[in-house]
């Protein structure tokens, strides 16, 4: 063979090793780069599971406060049978009620009121154990009483706060209202009513339970039809029936 003849197959060895390497730099170069996402995306999980477990711990811990959210909506065929049966009442209606009912149990139930009787004449003569004790409850119900520290009429509750506080409602833009308040108590748990009057007649009772001591509640009834306008009233009342707040709004079209 001639020289160069050997140089050309030399060539031709060289360009192929040359082939050969150039792939075998490409596939290392792939299986570098899928190594490298696959500790980029095990880095990127591992970090949003950080990120979540952060955000429960911080949930656990803060104030747990539990709204309680009613929709209320009464349809206008039960609004006039209950204008019907009830006739207009004073502030105290449901002290009057709750009056009546407990005189009727009385009343199914002798036994009871004769040893009541014996008591009462039994204290008379015992006048020293009678004051300390009436002294005592005195105490416990000024202790526990529930206060209303804020109470408001707005158009939404966003993170437990008051948006938008306003007296004037349109059953177009906010047929809701939001009634919200905040309430503070050292006797656990209790109740009380939002009672929505509308012109002057009980429109209807919300329950909300008080579970803390310091806690955020509202409620809220649906108004969308014309029979709905005009002024409405809503009285925050306690389990005796006192009314501890009241607020006054207006519904227009």
């Amino acid at each position: 063979m001639n020289k160069n003849e050997i140089n050309e197959n030399d060539l031709k060895v060289i360009k192929k090793i040359d082939i050969v390497r150039e792939r075998i730099i490409k596939k290392a170069q792939k299986h570098l780069l899928k190594n490298r996402m696959k500790k980029i995306s095990l880095f990127f999980v591992l970090f949003l599971i950080t990120i979540s477990i952060i955000i429960v711990l911080q949930n656990k811990f803060k104030d747990a406060e539990k709204p309680t959210d009613y929709n209320f909506s009464i349809p206008d065929n039960k609004i006039s049978q209950n204008i019907n049966d009830r006739t207009n009442k004073p502030v105290n209606i449901n002290l009057t009620e709750n009056t009546e009912i407990r005189k009727k149990e009385l009343d199914n139930e002798p036994e009871i009121l004769e040893k009541t009787e014996n008591i009462l004449e039994a204290d008379v003569n015992e006048p020293e154990t009678i004051k300390p004790k009436q002294t005592e409850k005195t105490d416990t119900l000024l202790e526990n009483d529930l206060k209303i520290i804020k109470c408001k009429a707005c158009t939404e509750v966003l993170s437990r706060k008051c948006i938008n506080e306003q007296h004037k409602f349109s059953i177009k833009d906010t047929p809701a209202p939001v009634i919200w308040m905040i309430a503070k108590t050292d006797n656990l748990p209790q109740t009380v009513k939002h009672v929505y009057y509308h012109n002057g007649n009980i429109y209807c009772e919300v329950p909300l339970a008080i579970k803390y001591p310091r806690m955020r509640t509202w409620s809220y009834v649906t108004m969308k039809n014309p029979s709905h306008l005009g002024s409405w009233k809503v009285q925050i009342v306690n389990d005796q029936g006192q009314i501890l707040k009241e607020i006054n709004f207006i519904m227009i079209p």
